[in-house]
């Protein structure tokens, strides 16, 4: 069967919410729901009675078929198994907005190969506006006003929620996803962006955040901070060697950056040792004579909205 979207969630854990985000997806015939179990029980029976047959009967239930947990290797896994023209990936604690596959269908037949949305967040349970969209929001509008700064919006919007992007695209370049636990979203969305043609955004709002306390996004430990140091220094050295000077120093963090960050955040000297021995490895050098006052300015508004 011939689908328009490709839906894809990583599940893990919490059936009750993966329901509600379901609900927020309209029952159609275009639509394909896929959703990857991160093992969540040893017996998959115990699952597909917690779901019920009523949404048994709208997704494709699939598993991770790795005994190493992540959201990487579920969303891998669905798409293997999608068909649609285009692919949409929600987290499963997420939601819809009422109208977004109206707005979507207004991009069904557009030749572009990713349309970015500006996404927005709520704090559960209290439900007060949240902090996570507020840089989507400003990276994108400001892509909006001034078509220039396209490149911002390519290589600085690393989530894969609040994006359709073609899955022919995806299929040629073989785009996927780290399978590493933490950052494992940054590679697949800077290979996505670099590969693809046309890009388009849209300011209407299809794709809710949801910030809870004891979230994956909640708190950074020491091996979390290395792991995205890691993903950081292979995304540095990719889009090194393949964009010019003057677009890589617009949208390269600089590599001071993160000792800095590890610094402030505790880390001590073993966390400053890693991180220089991994730039030895890959080739980065932290030489301020390099910088220029853009390079360094994004890299500061960066360090600020994340320390």
């Amino acid at each position: 069967m011939d689908f328009t979207y490709s839906v894809i969630t990583a599940h893990y854990d919490n059936v009750s919410l993966l329901k509600e985000m379901l609900k927020t997806i309209p029952e159609r015939s275009d639509i394909q729901l896929i959703v990857v179990d991160d093992s969540s029980y040893e017996d998959p029976g115990m699952l597909k009675r917690e779901l019920g047959e009523d949404v048994l009967k709208r997704i494709e239930l699939y598993y991770n078929p790795s005994p190493v947990h992540g959201a990487g290797r579920c969303r891998n896994e669905g798409l293997e198994h999608a068909k649609g023209k285009w692919v949409l990936f929600v987290d499963s604690d997420d939601a819809l907005s009422d109208n977004a596959f109206e707005v979507l269908d207004r991009y069904r037949d557009a030749e572009e190969d990713i349309i970015y949305f500006i996404p927005w967040s709520l704090v559960m349970p209290g439900l007060e506006e949240g902090s996570r969209h507020k840089t989507y929001e400003k990276v994108i509008r400001e892509y909006l006003a001034d078509p220039s700064k396209e490149d911002l919006v390519r290589y600085k919007l690393y989530a894969p929620w609040s994006k359709l992007i073609r899955r022919e695209m995806l299929e040629k370049n073989k785009v996927r996803f780290d399978t590493c636990c933490w950052s494992e979203d940054v590679m697949f969305s800077v290979k996505a962006a670099y590969n693809a043609g046309r890009i388009a955004a849209c300011e209407e709002k299809i794709y809710c955040i949801t910030e809870r306390e004891g979230s994956l996004t909640s708190h950074v430990s020491p091996h979390k901070y290395q792991v995205s140091v890691w993903v950081y220094a292979r995304e540095y050295m990719y889009l090194k060697k393949r964009l010019d000077e003057e677009t890589f120093k617009k949208v390269a963090e600089w590599p001071g950056g993160k000792i800095i960050r590890a610094v402030m955040g505790g880390y001590g000297f073993p966390m400053v040792k890693y991180i220089l021995k991994l730039y030895r490895k890959y080739g980065i050098k932290v030489d301020i004579r390099d910088i220029g006052a853009e390079y360094i300015k994004s890299s500061l508004d960066f360090l600020r909205r994340t320390i």
